[in-house]
């Protein structure tokens, strides 16, 4: 039925929304995971297939979704994101993303959600433009790709990037002493910051985003704190979501 408010994507894999009605299911959403888990719809089984076993179980899940939808009603509410994001269709493709994120991980990174959420919020506030939903999709996709300890990695080296963007001499001229500070900052093991700034160099395995490029550098601070134009934009949208979130 067209008026199903989810169905199978085309491809097969994975849930999208009918934004005719996401607003009624926005608006309630213990009731719409009921509905989804047992797979007790109104609107017929041509609408709606269980997709694999890949509808959202648990408690967890459904803990970090409740959050989101509570914290986007909130928002909304108080307009500090706009009120129909699912009319723009870049908007419900990136809200479609971060429910898609629960539905295919049988054991979601929390922290990642939550980042994925800023993006979503950063990309929705008000005066945003279709710009920043699309670089949001973009962000949402590299995000997906990353561990807590990754992110914890990356939002560290950019407060440090902040600091020196202000004029401030860091103090951090060599790939060791960039290690040992995000270390000390994040409060974790110097080797899980080797690993991660390792990982994600683009110098291992070309399906991982590259966002740190740290190289000694001869007596001067190392430039832009060992991040690229694409892990700026994307500490640039965790930290902007993540204000959206603390002022609502």
């Amino acid at each position: 039925m067209k008026n199903a408010p989810v169905k199978v994507k085309e491809d097969g894999v994975g849930i999208e929304f009918n934004h005719r009605d996401i607003e009624k299911y926005v608006q309630n959403p213990a009731l719409w995971f009921a509905e989804l888990a047992t797979g007790v719809l109104t609107y017929g089984k041509k609408d709606f297939i269980l997709a694999g076993g890949q509808l959202i179980q648990g408690a967890i899940k459904l803990d970090l979704w409740s959050e989101f939808v509570y914290q986007l009603n909130k928002a909304r509410g108080r307009g500090k994101t706009k009120n129909k994001f699912y009319e723009s269709r870049h908007g419900r493709i990136n809200f479609n993303e971060l429910f898609s994120y629960l539905d295919k991980n049988d054991t979601p990174d929390t922290e990642v959600f939550k980042a994925m959420q800023a993006i979503f919020f950063q990309s929705e506030k008000i005066g945003s433009e279709q710009k920043d939903e699309l670089l949001a999709y973009e962000l949402i996709q590299v995000a997906k790709k990353l561990r807590s300890v990754d992110l914890r990695v990356l939002l560290a080296a950019y407060q440090l990037f902040l600091k020196q963007k202000k004029g401030y001499k860091v103090g951090i001229q060599t790939i060791q002493a960039w290690q040992i500070k995000i270390s000390e900052m994040i409060g974790l093991p110097i080797d899980m910051v080797v690993d991660s700034r390792i990982k994600f160099s683009g110098n291992q395995d070309a399906t991982n985003p590259s966002l740190f490029s740290v190289n000694d550098n001869a007596g001067k601070d190392v430039v832009n704190m060992g991040l690229n134009a694409s892990s700026i934009a994307l500490g640039e949208f965790i930290s902007g979501g993540n204000d959206v979130l603390s002022s609502s």
